[in-house]
């Protein structure tokens, strides 16, 4: 995903094309969270509050960056921080508590 961002602007695209990006992105974090949240109520996950604060934070941090692409020229730092923020989404609560809940749950089926 933050590829896509970095290519789209890279290539001189338009900011409705990165904005359709990151409405994609959006619409993703709502179905991805929702589900997960519906398998940790199942499965009485331990860490569902803190996972679930996790989740909406992260909802408004990607709020903010469209609500920047909506009133700010997107120029490199916007797209850099877009891509970092998501590289850093990725990396921290992806690859790491993703995985400990997707243990958990596998552990309690």
């Amino acid at each position: 995903m933050e590829n896509n961002i970095a290519d789209a602007f890279n290539k001189g695209n338009s900011a409705e094309e990165l904005l359709k990006i990151i409405g994609f992105l959006t619409e993703y974090t709502i179905v991805h969270f929702a589900t997960e949240e519906e398998l940790q109520i199942k499965y009485n996950y331990p860490g569902y509050k803190a996972h679930k604060q996790s989740h909406e934070d992260f909802k408004v941090t990607v709020g903010e960056l469209t609500q920047r692409f909506l009133t700010e020229e997107p120029g490199k730092e916007l797209v850099q921080d877009v891509t970092m923020t998501i590289g850093d989404w990725l990396i921290s609560h992806i690859r790491v508590d993703d995985i400990r809940m997707a243990k958990f749950i596998k552990d309690n089926e």
